[in-house]
């Protein structure tokens, strides 16, 4: 799609993040190299790495649901004159062997190119886009996005990042390599316990050799878990702020969740 001058002014520029779990889109108007207007938001739960992570290949189901998102995103960017795409996607596409040929598939179905980024690249776009809505802070702050394939780690200090980490744990993965029905049972969770120390043990430690004061969630996952800190804070009797976006790291390790 071109870069012309909307008629509005600016440019119209849709953003796509394809990630295992979800499909979002964000169509921005965008004047004098930044954002002046959002003009729509929208989310599909395709769930593409469904059975990827077992398999290591995307599945056929999953990718039938993501191309069928996405001509319904394209109509989208038609009807708001979207003059540019910037569209990536991350950790069941880069996981899966036939990645890149769903890649091509979407190209030729929607239109869309859609970059692959690597974990550490996806880490830190997450720790530059959620900075920018932040007050200042005078110390570090460490970043933590637990999607549906992937978890991105980062620890910045004002505008400089110091660590990045990407863990291959994730909420559809996990589902996918230890599959149960009903009532997890006491050995799978604590297998499953063992994975994520595995795999999660000395990143975080590096992380938290750097003194991160607080600690920054940005998924559905980590507001949950802030939620969940948040209530044990209250029933303690000690009061908590703004839990939808931030606690202190203290506070999240101390809910052991």
């Amino acid at each position: 799609m071109s870069a012309e001058r909307s008629a509005g002014g600016g440019r119209i520029v849709a953003i796509l993040d394809l990630g295992s779990n979800s499909l979002r889109m964000m169509i921005v108007r965008v004047g004098e190299n930044r954002v002046s207007g959002v003009l729509n938001q929208v989310k599909q739960m395709v769930r593409l790495g469904e059975g990827a992570f077992a398999e290591h290949r995307l599945q056929p189901e999953p990718m039938r649901r993501t191309i069928a998102a996405l001509r319904g995103f394209a109509g989208m960017c038609r009807s708001y004159g979207v003059n540019e795409v910037v569209a990536l996607a991350t950790a069941a596409v880069r996981d899966a062997a036939n990645g890149q040929e769903f890649m091509e598939e979407i190209r030729r179905e929607t239109g869309f190119d859609f970059t692959v980024i690597s974990g550490r690249e996806e880490a830190r776009l997450i720790c530059r886009g959620v900075s920018v809505a932040l007050e200042p802070f005078a110390g570090k702050r460490m970043f933590i996005d637990i999607g549906g394939g992937s978890t991105e780690l980062s620890v910045a200090e004002g505008t400089e990042i110091l660590e990045l980490e990407s863990l291959k744990l994730g909420a559809v993965r996990l589902a996918g390599l230890f599959p149960c029905e009903g009532e997890v049972s006491a050995k799978r969770y604590a297998e499953m316990q063992k994975y994520v120390r595995d795999h999660a043990v000395l990143p975080l430690q590096r992380m938290e050799a750097q003194g991160p004061g607080e600690l920054v969630g940005s998924s559905g996952t980590i507001q949950n878990l802030a939620e969940m800190a948040a209530a044990m804070a209250r029933d303690s009797g000690r009061k908590t702020g703004d839990t939808a976006q931030m606690l202190s790291y203290s506070e999240i390790g101390r809910a052991h969740v």
